[in-house]
């Protein structure tokens, strides 16, 4: 059996979302509806009839083929209805390699370890139903937060029918700083798409007429994902993003499912570690393989009109310009 790179439009939407539905790490982000939000015009790497997928964001600058890693997912994942073995698994990361150039992702770590893994990172999920009692789990800070917000008539709500415009905004000039117009966009399209399949949506600290902190949510299984979140600064001051996360835990814990999405130190010993983060921590593993150097002077090359060996080789020893480089092609989610 082999990979088959298959594009979008060409894809078994029925059989691709049964094998994810049905995978032992299901998972919302691996859903054709949800892929076609973050990353429009994907790939899928299939094996044999739909066994396994696996979601390939290729894209091109440049004539360049790389694959980066489509905003709003944690990790990639391997979904599969078989066992998964290392010849399987290396055979994908050969596959991916064929097709790009340059290849920067997280992938779910499944034991396969080889030459290409670079670091290792940590994706945290609460199981809330482990926990007799949340504020065994918050620390004394945060419980004076909460004690302090519940004495101050603080609402909880849930936010439907909210315009785009208030979104972007708010999230925009939030102290967690998403400055990125096409990050808004994606998470604005999220919400649309959870609300109209009723399976989550954007939920509220409100004091008066203020909304002092929102955070996305969706249900998928039993998983309730949060995705985005962010505060104003009235909210960052008085502390109502921890009371916001506070009521959502304790609404997903009196409906039975665990909470994902949450990025957290490798050994968090209270919720209080566990909420320091401010922005998602990619995933359990980081793949990345590519022949830069080669890259890099294209990219040289191309912006100085310049093909001078000599004048290559001073530039792509300028560290400035490496730097550069680096944060424009390779880092830089509006690369299409």
């Amino acid at each position: 059996m082999t990979w088959q790179l298959i594009k979008r439009n060409n894809i078994d939407i029925d059989k691709w979302n049964y094998t994810v539905d049905n995978s032992a790490n299901h998972h919302i982000s691996g859903l054709s509806w949800y892929l076609d939000v973050v990353s429009p015009n994907w790939y899928g790497l299939v094996w044999n009839d739909y066994e396994i997928v696996f979601p390939f964001s290729k894209k091109k600058k440049y004539c360049i083929p790389y694959f980066m890693q489509p905003p709003m997912i944690t990790h990639l994942r391997l979904y599969s209805l078989i066992s998964i073995n290392a010849d399987i698994y290396i055979s994908l990361l050969e596959t991916i390699k064929k097709n790009v150039l340059y290849a920067d992702f997280y992938l779910e770590n499944i034991e396969f370890t080889n030459d290409l893994i670079k670091q290792v990172r940590y994706n945290y999920i609460l199981a809330l139903k482990d926990i007799k009692d949340l504020h065994d789990v918050f620390s004394a800070h945060h419980l004076r937060k909460i004690k302090k917000i519940e004495k101050l008539n603080y609402q909880f709500i849930h936010l439907s029918n909210i315009s785009e415009y208030f979104l972007d905004n708010y999230l925009c000039n939030s102290k967690y700083l998403i400055k990125l117009q096409n990050i808004r966009k994606i998470i604005i399209a999220l919400g649309k798409c959870f609300e109209n399949k009723h399976i989550g949506g954007w939920w509220a600290i409100k004091q008066n007429d203020d909304i002092l902190s929102i955070a996305l949510t969706s249900e998928y299984q039993d998983t309730l994902v949060l995705h985005a979140f962010a505060s104003n600064e009235i909210g960052k001051k008085q502390g109502a993003m921890h009371f916001l996360i506070y009521q959502i835990i304790k609404q997903a814990k009196n409906n039975n499912i665990s909470l994902a999405g949450l990025s957290l130190p490798k050994d968090p010993s209270t919720l209080n570690d566990k909420l320091m983060i401010t922005r998602p921590i990619r995933s359990e593993m980081i793949v990345l393989f590519a022949y830069l150097e080669t890259l890099l002077c294209l990219d040289i090359a191309y912006d100085n009109k310049n093909s001078d060996e000599k004048f290559l080789i001073c530039q792509a020893m300028n560290q400035k310009i490496v730097s550069s480089f680096l944060e424009n092609f390779c880092l830089n989610e509006e690369n299409e």
